[in-house]
């Protein structure tokens, strides 16, 4: 029973994590090119950004952010184009930030989805998503549910 307290404890520090991260990126322009889940508390990074000292500045954001116990930094140093998807992202990322497990890749007016969310929260992702990009796709097939 302490395991299962436990477990529901980290999902909801790590949802609380990906919302503070969700809020930061919103106002922080060095975060477009970033994608990121979180799981135990630890922060994986993927995407780009243009410059090691952009790099720099999202690593210095995540440290602000106290709970975080660790950062995998993957993200590779390329150019970035800054196009009118950037709102759109933002706005999935929005959504995202309940889904710590999730990633999203975003282009145009698709949407597809990988990682892991909770059974039973798949249906309520998707509608999310659905509403944000009311004529585009949400791709779903590379999300496990996890218990």
């Amino acid at each position: 029973m302490m395991a299962m307290a436990m477990g529901c404890n980290q999902g909801s520090q790590d949802r609380d994590i990906r919302g503070a991260i969700a809020a930061k990126t919103k106002t922080d322009i060095h975060f477009a090119g970033v994608q990121y889940t979180v799981k135990d508390g630890v922060v994986t990074l993927v995407g780009t950004c243009p410059t090691l000292k952009a790099k720099e500045q999202v690593l210095k954001t995540l440290r602000g952010i106290r709970v975080i116990k660790d950062v995998k930094d993957e993200l590779r140093i390329a150019p970035l184009v800054l196009d009118s998807t950037l709102v759109f992202r933002q706005a999935v990322d929005s959504v995202l930030a309940r889904y710590p497990y999730v990633l999203a890749k975003v282009s145009d007016s698709a949407i597809a989805l990988q990682g892991e969310v909770m059974s039973g929260e798949l249906a309520g992702l998707a509608k999310a998503l659905k509403q944000v990009n009311p004529y585009g796709s949400v791709d779903t097939t590379g999300l496990r549910a996890v218990n």
